[in-house]
């Protein structure tokens, strides 16, 4: 068994998520052209529509000069750090020369049925550049139809660039004012997630930014997802690593854990123990994966016999991030989302 073992971890694919847990409902990473299946135009606004949706629904030409599309696009990551083993982002352009008219260009979700309260949205996103120019968006929520008007919740709001207000620091994000001023994400505020930009202080470079954002009140409920560029002239957005952990009667087909497992402290800074009990005699490999399904971490932790059992593992060497623990049996794997610190 030792050797299944060692070929599972061996031929592993990129996109973890394909293989573990019953819980991603959606994910995509948008390493190939989506063209193929994300549906461009109006969506159908009915119940349980399985089909992703890419809407340009303000109609505003691209200013920029580059023949950027009017909706999201596929397109290269923004930042050098980014490009490393990162093939695409779907990207948006807000470039219009237009100071009135709102962007509003639409990436809807298939329809989620959110069966406990377990469900949790993951992505990453990365402005072109930060502060100045900084390109917000949010994320909304329907309890009904992907028509536009049932969007009624909004879960998420990432704050754009308004105007440099104090011109003698203009590397200071205190000079600038951000739309919404108050409750909205900025990006690169907190001097994370950023590289430079030839010097250029004013025009940071942003890294994808893992986000997350929790589900769980939307229990019981068949709900639709849209990530809305919905700002005014500034320049473009990328989303990465749509990602939906819970359970539900939809989503990716994959392998069941048949064992229970719990991963403590949570967050974890430097030593996890992972409890587990097993139905009988078994070998052992705990894993770890970063969120985008690479694997950073392999370790054969031998035979276990049948019962509760503790393994432990040390992350205190992993940047700080989302994580996934997966514990690799005979009878199966099983895994949780762990946050390193």
């Amino acid at each position: 068994m030792k050797k299944t073992l060692l070929a599972f971890i061996a031929f592993a694919p990129a996109s973890l998520f394909a293989q573990i847990g019953t819980d991603t409902l959606i994910y995509e990473d948008f390493e190939t052209d989506p063209a193929s299946w994300l549906m461009l135009g109006t969506p159908a606004g009915i119940m349980g529509d399985s089909l992703w949706y890419n809407v340009d629904n303000d109609l505003l030409p691209d200013a920029s000069g580059a023949g950027r599309p009017d909706e999201w696009y596929w397109e290269a990551p923004f930042a050098d750090a980014d490009s490393v083993g990162n093939t695409g982002v779907l990207c948006s352009n807000s470039w219009t020369n237009d100071g009135q008219t709102y962007v509003a260009n639409w990436l809807i979700t298939p329809s989620i049925h959110v069966a406990d309260t377990t469900l949790d949205l993951f992505w990453k996103s990365a402005p072109f550049q930060t502060p100045r120019y900084l390109d917000g968006y949010i994320i909304v929520v329907s309890t009904s139809t992907n028509d536009y008007t049932m969007f009624t919740d909004t879960v998420f709001v990432a704050s754009e660039h308004v105007s440099l207000d104090v011109q003698s620091a203009p590397n200071q994000f205190s000079s600038y004012t951000f739309s919404p001023a108050s409750g909205g994400f900025v990006h690169g505020q907190d001097w994370t997630y950023i590289e430079d930009n030839a010097g250029d202080s004013m025009r940071w470079k942003a890294i994808l930014r893992p986000q997350t954002v929790d589900l769980s009140t939307y229990v019981g409920q068949d709900i639709y997802i849209a990530f809305v560029h919905y700002v005014i002239d500034d320049n473009l957005i990328s989303i990465d690593d749509i990602f939906l952990e819970g359970t539900g009667t939809v989503g990716i087909t994959e392998h069941n854990g048949s064992f229970p497992m719990g991963v403590y402290p949570n967050p974890a800074n430097d030593m996890i123990n992972v409890n587990y009990t097993l139905p009988s005699e078994s070998q052992l490999m705990l894993n770890v994966f970063s969120l985008d399904g690479q694997l950073v971490r392999s370790e054969d932790k031998g035979t276990a016999q049948a019962g509760s059992g503790s393994l432990q593992m040390n992350v205190n060497d992993l940047a700080a991030g989302i994580y996934f623990v997966q514990l690799v049996t005979e009878h199966g794997s099983t895994t949780k989302r762990i946050v390193v610190e």
